[in-house]
Formats: C-alpha cells, structure tokens, sequence
C-alpha cells in the first residue's frame, strides 16, 4: 500500500489553502499507484492524476503489521473498537482494513 499526502496549499484553491490547514491522504495499493507515476507515450492517459500525485509525499506502508504493532492495536482496542474489526477482518492487514481496502475492494 501507498499513501499519498498532499498539503493543502498544494491541493486547495489559495483562498480556502490560506483560511484552512488542510491535508489530503488517500490510500492505494502499490501497483495502480507505480502505473500512474510511470511517464507514458504520447497519449499519456494518465498526465491528470500524475500531476496530483507530483504534489504528494508518497509513503510506503507495510501490507503485514509487526507483532508488536498488532500488540499494540489490540491493547487499544478499549479505545477504538474498529481496531478489533481491523484486526478480525479476514484476507487484509491491520492498515488496509483500516484504510478501507474491503469496501474499496468491493466496488
């Protein structure tokens, strides 16, 4: 997975990136986002969403979660019941199922 953050100056008109500290963060999986970066010929059918992503601070994230990360997700889980979803949600990891690549996946 790969997540993509963009600054709101980056991102949002001056008038609102000047009013507001704002911050996109999309989450996608590795491959559509290597296709997007990669340059293509002349009829680049991906220029627009290149252009976005140029903006963006890419981080990779682990599919699998560390023992100590899952640890700490299931200590948390007194706090923030979606961690227990996340960590019972059966063919994704912790992140992905909290970046909602179930019901990505399903449209």
């Amino acid at each position: 997975m790969t997540a993509v953050a963009i600054s709101g100056s980056m991102a949002a008109s001056q008038s609102i990136a000047s009013a507001y500290s704002i911050a996109e963060v999309a989450v996608m999986p590795s491959s559509p986002y290597l296709r997007r970066r990669a340059r293509a010929g002349v009829a680049d059918p991906y220029a627009r969403e290149r252009e976005v992503l140029d903006l963006a601070a890419a981080v990779r994230v682990d599919p699998e979660s560390s023992p100590a990360e899952k640890d700490r997700a299931r200590s948390a889980v007194v706090r923030d019941r979606r961690l227990s979803v996340a960590l019972e949600t059966a063919g994704y990891g912790l992140t992905q199922t909290l970046a909602a690549a179930p019901q990505l996946s399903a449209r």
